[in-house]
């Protein structure tokens, strides 16, 4: 499930890393996560079945009493897979000052420019044409947007483990 080359290409210090990882005790994982290993096993097992992966979180992950730690965490998570620095992969946080002000001021639109989009498609070839705002769909790596952006897993749903990918929080409206 690692990536061990990218790994010892890309990263410091992952034998003291995973040493630590194996130290801990799965209840103390549990306590602390509030997941079951149940559930852990189920996420750690549909993202081993991903070739590209991308962590989005908002504010929330950041203003945590552990925000820095979990970012830490997530990047580690995303390094240890080489999620980082290939189409479809990477780090996303969705923050409010830089998400608004950082969007405006590199010039990122919800319509990008049939220039931006040619450069795009220059560089990322199909999968950029696939991914691009203008058309909705399925892109050629399998990420359905459509069923991505209809999947808001409230916490305690995620929790029991009864929340699905129609989940809903109230009062969504979209189709």
């Amino acid at each position: 499930m690692l990536d061990h080359a990218f790994i010892a290409q890309h990263t410091q210090g992952f034998t003291a890393f995973a040493d630590d990882l194996h130290a801990t005790r799965w209840q103390d994982i549990e306590q602390e996560s509030g997941l079951t290993r149940e559930s852990l096993n189920q996420v750690a097992a549909a993202y081993a079945k991903s070739r590209a992966t991308i962590v989005t979180y908002g504010m929330g992950i950041t203003q945590h009493n552990k925000g820095t730690s979990n970012v830490r965490l997530i990047a580690d998570l995303l390094l240890m897979r080489g999620n980082v620095g290939k189409p479809g992969a990477g780090i996303c946080p969705l923050r409010g000052h830089s998400n608004v002000q950082g969007n405006r001021t590199v010039g990122i639109s919800e319509k990008p420019s049939a220039a931006f989009l040619d450069s795009l498609q220059r560089v990322m070839g199909d999968y950029a044409a696939a991914a691009s705002w203008p058309r909705c769909g399925k892109s050629p790596g399998g990420h359905d947007r459509r069923r991505s952006q209809s999947a808001d897993l409230p916490w305690g749903q995620l929790r029991r483990g009864d929340a699905g990918p129609r989940t809903r929080l109230p009062g969504d409206a979209r189709p």
